[in-house]
């Protein structure tokens, strides 16, 4: 209904512009004009329908939980990192990380997520520049980390390895999973020796 209105009250426009000329050049102008602004409304709907995606929104979801979790432990703010990260237990990356905490420190993961960072100078922002859907709940993504100066964080080669057997990378890979409802990060911080 609101369509035929608009086109109604387009013609009449159209009328009404052209001086109330009858010849078919004017009408046939107005009537491409009045498609045109019924095409473009036509693709409207579309767009909006792509943004309400389901997987659109998860993956956006995904990226913006690994954005955020990386901005609070650059801020260190790492109560709140904690609640958008969740490591499998099965594969024991707590005990690694608790490895850079005093003993009286390794029951508090938010302690143990501060003292890893200031270990590794890693925790920096994040910017995604891919991310893959690699099933239902699980996303991929490569981020590159900007250090304080702006720059790009690079990992350059280590403990006398060279650039051909440890090649410097600046972008690095992040798994983000949805879990009881919600994404969590699910790989700790890159480590740098």
């Amino acid at each position: 209904m609101k369509k035929y209105l608009l086109i109604m009250t387009l013609i009449l426009l159209g009328t009404i512009l052209s001086g109330c000329n009858n010849s078919w050049s004017n009408q046939d102008i107005a009537q491409d004009n009045i498609q045109n602004i019924v095409d473009t409304q036509a693709i409207e709907p579309q767009i909006e329908s792509d943004i309400n995606d389901p997987i659109l929104d998860d993956s956006m979801q995904a990226q913006k939980t690994l954005v955020d979790f990386f901005t609070y432990l650059s801020n260190q703010d790492f109560e709140n990192a904690l609640t958008l990260f969740e490591l499998n237990e099965v594969d024991n990356i707590w005990e690694r990380l608790k490895d850079f905490s005093l003993p009286e420190d390794r029951n508090d993961k938010a302690k143990i997520l501060q003292n890893y960072c200031q270990a590794i100078g890693t925790c920096l922002p994040a910017n995604v520049i891919q991310i893959q859907k690699e099933d239902n709940d699980t996303y991929n993504l490569i981020v590159q980390f900007q250090n304080v100066d702006g720059s790009i964080f690079v990992l350059w080669p280590c403990c006398g390895a060279t650039e051909e057997e440890m090649p410097s990378r600046d972008n690095f890979e992040f798994k983000v999973k949805k879990i009881n409802g919600t994404f969590k990060v699910a790989t700790p911080p890159i480590y740098r020796p």
